[in-house]
């Protein structure tokens, strides 16, 4: 049992935290090339709505998951941010 909670402590907690953080990168790069593009097209807009979903997403992902794993002051009594 030690090794299962060991083995979700890392995977939620650092390896989570470090995938976050590159998608965070990636998803700001994206918005920055699709701004620099002419938005006429729907296509376009419709990826940077995706672009802009996927970062809200990954950021709360990373918020609710990994944070409290890592940080326990950030995970309050019940659970909820302190």
């Amino acid at each position: 049992m030690a090794l299962l909670e060991m083995a979700l402590f890392y995977l939620e907690g650092p390896t989570c935290l470090c995938l976050c953080t590159i998608g965070l990168f990636i998803n700001a790069y994206a918005i920055a090339t699709l701004l620099r593009q002419r938005l006429s097209a729907m296509f376009h807009k419709l990826m940077l709505a995706l672009v802009v979903y996927d970062l809200v997403y990954v950021l709360l992902t990373m918020l609710c998951y990994s944070l409290p794993k890592l940080w326990p002051y950030y995970q309050g009594e019940s659970g909820t941010v302190a």
